[in-house]
């Protein structure tokens, strides 16, 4: 039997490969492959290839072992013999657990993921649309990939467990949706949910066999942004769904190396060993360069950005993990990771291309940007990863080359742009903002063109702004901030970077303040008019909302908090207010895990038991009026700041900037607090907290001395 479609998740199950198969006609397919799971080795202790061969065919788990010939080492430049060694998946463990105890070799191609293997045995890409023919026992007998390029036309069912139950359940049994998708701080509910109606198959690796669960942030860049990132990694999505850059990277670093005969070390054994001096790390780690901003609004304003920069540079200068060395780069061989860089960066050109040619309105120019955008991610995590030690092939000399390539770049960048008569009011990494009197944007285009042929590398407009407002830091506003500022484009629109507007976490009543003030601030015809009536007009916008937030009367649904609990909760040794309403939480029986966001409200913050300053927003019934007019002011000073405003002109104190004067306040009171839940030995996060939080109350606790006293007795 034949079938055409998409394979959108796989698993191994036992012995075999399960695939999930998307057909032309809408159904969703189970097949299933076996395949030996195969690790190299190389002898040691005066063993040869064969000698290691035969030692190792006696292991009753090993199928079949033979000599064949691999690059040992990424830097290697002929091949060595080495031992083959397969062996079926459910024996892999228990096999590399006794070699590893025999002694007598070094194993590759240890730690790879079993789809992995499966696609890397096979020779598959893993992505994009494909032929199977399989038998009566749904047994795949052929399996290839075509070079047709469409999004797998997988349905998507967002579920919102508010809605009526019987409505969510039939949602669920529903066998036409590949994806199920709900927010993030529903997955745990949306679990409760499954086991309570038994829908959960405890058999499998997927809950649901055929359907994958995923909550909405994975999916912000649709099914087309999952199948760009499958393509990078060479997997299928229902694999690569949830896994970060670093992870993607790797499995398409590990395809590289298996094309290329390299044997794939274990992960953090990277091949950056030198050891250098101080003086040494000082002259060649330097990073990327920053100047600072210059704060203040500023007047037709152009942000150059060069195109893939980082990746351009690994491409033009043969930069790889075998190619740069202490002393240079060798030329001699097109560099590893340049075959890499070199396939996407083109791949990426090509989906630019596509979308200037569509309407921004239509969805196939959605689905071109979700995937550019995807691409682009993965392209700088590329050359931030190549200096990780989490980088099984990591060199931290290229990534310090890329980093010095890319100064000297931005550098004559700047010298351009300064005999040209332009002002640098700002650059960073890869983009540069300047302006000139009267300069139109021709004049602007002009100067990219100029870079772009000094440099060697090419650089467009990335943003025209009317009007543009460097900020300073928020700790202290004496120094600039980078990547911190706000501006109106010459198109109407408004683009901000490092401010409240852009956290995920912050209250949607705070949010929507600020979009406020920047409304009225950017709405201005004249700079000198931003400076005087928008300014103050603002200010007055801001005293109204500060004294609205005061009388108590908004909707705590308004002011929820949502941060992502990174650890289990009796690891952490600050007791932060995500901490605080998880413990609460698990004390009404909700599970809380990590990765899980938490939401609560400031209800008190004067407390002197941390318990009683924040509530999790379900049970919060009321707000620290007190707590969220700060906070509002905190946005205000964001966006009016630039322009000399401060909370004192309000009536209100400045806020703490410095640590020692956090210190003196009440991060020093939840400091001692944490140190005596700390000392209880049986449950440090729960038991003994509580115990010391009633002690607090008793005594009516109000400073750090006295805290201190309590905890002796």
């Amino acid at each position: 039997m034949n079938v055409a479609g998409w394979i959108y998740d796989a698993y191994l199950e036992g012995d075999q490969i399960v695939l999930w198969v998307k057909s032309d006609d809408g159904q969703a397919l189970k097949l299933t492959d076996s395949f030996p799971a195969e690790v190299y080795a190389t002898p040691r202790n005066h063993l040869s290839a064969s000698q290691l061969a035969e030692a190792v065919e006696q292991h009753p788990l090993v199928e079949s072992a033979s000599t064949c010939m691999r690059y040992v080492q990424i830097t290697d430049r002929t091949r060595s013999e080495v031992l083959q060694i397969a062996v079926k998946p459910t024996g892999l463990k228990k096999l590399v657990y006794d070699l590893e105890a025999f002694g007598g070799c070094t194993l590759y191609n240890v730690d790879l993921h079993p789809v992995q293997r499966y696609f890397l045995s096979r020779d598959l890409e893993g992505s994009g649309r494909c032929a199977v023919t399989y038998d009566e026992d749904h047994r795949v007998r052929e399996l290839a990939f075509t070079e047709q390029e469409t999004t797998p036309p997988v349905e998507v069912a967002t579920i919102n467990l508010d809605s009526e139950e019987n409505a969510t359940k039939q949602q669920l049994e529903d066998t036409r949706y590949q994806i199920i998708t709900t927010a993030r701080e529903q997955m745990p509910a949306l679990y409760a949910f499954l086991r309570k109606h038994q829908l959960l198959n405890n058999y499998s690796l997927r809950p649901l066999p055929g359907r994958l669960i995923i909550h909405t942030d994975t999916l912000q860049s649709g099914v087309a942004g999952l199948d760009e990132k499958s393509r990078f990694a060479a997997l299928p999505i229902g694999v690569v769904a949830a896994w970060g850059p670093a992870r993607v990277i790797d499995s398409r670093q590990c395809r590289e190396a298996v094309i290329r005969g390299i044997l794939i070390p274990r992960t953090r054994a990277g091949t950056a060993r030198n050891v250098l001096t101080a003086r040494e790390v000082a002259y060649t780690d330097r990073g990327a360069l920053i100047l600072s901003p210059r704060v203040g609004l500023h007047e037709n304003v152009a942000e150059l950005d060069f195109n893939s920069l980082f990746p351009s540079i690994i491409e033009k200068h043969n930069i790889s993990y075998e190619t740069v060395l202490a002393n240079g780069i060798d030329h001699t061989r097109r560099g590893f990771l340049v075959e890499i860089t070199e396939r996407f960066v083109q791949r990426r050109q090509e989906l630019k291309q596509r979308r200037n040619q569509l309407s921004e309105e239509s969805d196939a120019w959605r689905e071109l940007d979700h995937r550019d955008r995807v691409l682009k991610k993965h392209l700088v995590s590329l050359f931030g990863y190549s200096g990780s030690d989490l980088n099984r092939f990591g060199n931290v000399f290229a990534y310090r080359e890329v980093n010095r390539i890319g100064r000297e770049t931005v550098v004559a960048a700047m010298n351009a742009a300064l005999g040209e008569g332009f002002e640098v009011i700002y650059l960073d990494t890869d983009s540069i903002f300047v302006k000139r009197e009267n300069a139109n944007l021709n004049d602007f285009l002009r100067l990219a063109r100029k870079i772009e042929n000094e440099t060697g590398f090419k650089i467009s407009l990335a943003h025209h702004y009317r009007y543009l407002a460097l900020l300073a830091q928020k700790a202290d506003p004496q120094i600039e901030a980078a990547r911190r500022f706000y501006g109106k484009l010459t198109d109407g629109k408004v683009y901000y970077r490092g401010i409240e507007l852009r956290r995920h976490d912050y209250p949607l009543f705070l949010k929507g303040f600020q979009e406020k003030l920047l409304d009225i601030i950017l709405e201005a015809e004249t700079a000198s008019e931003i400076a005087h009536a928008r300014v103050q007009k603002a200010i007055a916008c801001t005293q109204e909302t500060v004294e609205k937030v005061l009388t108590g009367h908004l909707e705590t649904s308004e002011l929820i908090i949502s941060k992502s609990l990174r650890m289990p909760v009796e690891r952490y040794r600050s007791l932060f207010p995500h901490v605080l309403a998880a413990i609460q939480l698990r004390q009404h029986g909700q599970q809380v895990k990590p990765g899980d966001l938490v939401d609560y409200v400031f209800v008190d913050t004067e407390q002197a038991n941390p318990m009683k300053r924040i509530s999790p927003a379900e049970f919060a019934e009321t707000y620290d009026a007190d707590k969220y007019a700060e906070m509002t002011l905190d946005v205000a000073e964001s966006i009016l700041g630039v322009f000399g405003f401060s909370r004192t002109q309000l009536g209100f104190k400045n806020m703490r900037r410095s640590f020692w004067e956090e210190l003196r306040g009440e991060r020093g009171r939840e400091i001692l607090l944490e140190l005596y839940a700390t000392w209880n030995r049986t449950d440090p996060a729960v038991s003994g907290f509580y115990r010391f939080c009633a002690v607090c109350d008793s005594a009516q606790v109000r400073s750090p001395q006295m805290i201190v006293t309590h905890s002796r007795v």
